[in-house]
Parts: C-alpha cells; structure tokens; sequence
C-alpha cells in the first residue's frame, strides 16, 4: 500500500481533509471577514498536497500548516519534521524550521509555491 489509497490515517485522506478545511476556512462563516482580508490557506493546502510533501501527513495548528511522519503527531503514530508554514496574514506565508526547540524564519513570502519549495529544500535530506 502506497499511503494514497483510502482508508483510515491514508494520506489520501489526511490531505483530502486538510483540503476540505481549508476552503472552510478560507471562506469564513457569514458575518466574518471580508475575503481579502481572511487567510488564504487552501492556495497554500494545494501546492503542498501537489509537491513532495506530500509523503507527509498535514495538520493545522495555529494557523500553521505542519507535516508529521505518520497519521498522528503521537508516540508510536509519527513525528512531527521540524518544519511549518504558517499564513500570518492574508496572502503571506512564512516557512520556519525548528532549531534548539524554536523556529527560525527562513523565508517570508506572498506566493504559496515558493513557500511550499523552501520547505521541500529544508526537508529534502529528512
């Protein structure tokens, strides 16, 4: 089994969910944010999902896009690789990678993709 079959922890459907919550999220709830003015996590979702992060499942925490090695970042289920890429306003991503228990910005940028490759870079030996 290659991970993108179905099925429960597949990353198929760790990376459909994120996606789903994603465009929930990026559309707000009635009364919210206009839509410039809300984050745009789904652009961000999609070039990850398309890239070779692919091999990682995703999770959202803090307005963090993380990965970990497998369905949970939880002893025994996955680790969580010492990268994130967080949408800190509405179009800007920043990619930081943890050293000595914090993590250093390493790129700030308006386009998901490139957020996306400085992460693939960081993670390439991993």
């Amino acid at each position: 089994m290659d991970g993108r079959q179905g099925g429960g922890g597949s990353l198929e459907a760790a990376w459909d969910e994120r996606e789903h919550s994603a465009g929930i999220r990026d559309r707000g709830r009635p009364g919210s944010r206009p839509a410039g003015e809300r984050p745009a996590v789904l652009p961000l979702v999609r070039a990850a999902r398309s890239s070779t992060l692919y091999r990682f499942h995703p999770f959202q925490s803090h307005g963090m896009l993380r990965f970990a090695t497998g369905p949970g970042p939880r002893p025994g289920e996955g680790r969580i690789v010492p990268v994130r890429i967080g949408v800190v306003s509405p179009g800007r991503y920043e990619v930081a990678r943890l050293t000595d228990r914090h993590y250093e910005v390493l790129l700030e940028t308006t386009d998901p993709v490139e957020a996306v490759a400085e992460a693939e870079r960081v993670l390439s030996a991993y």
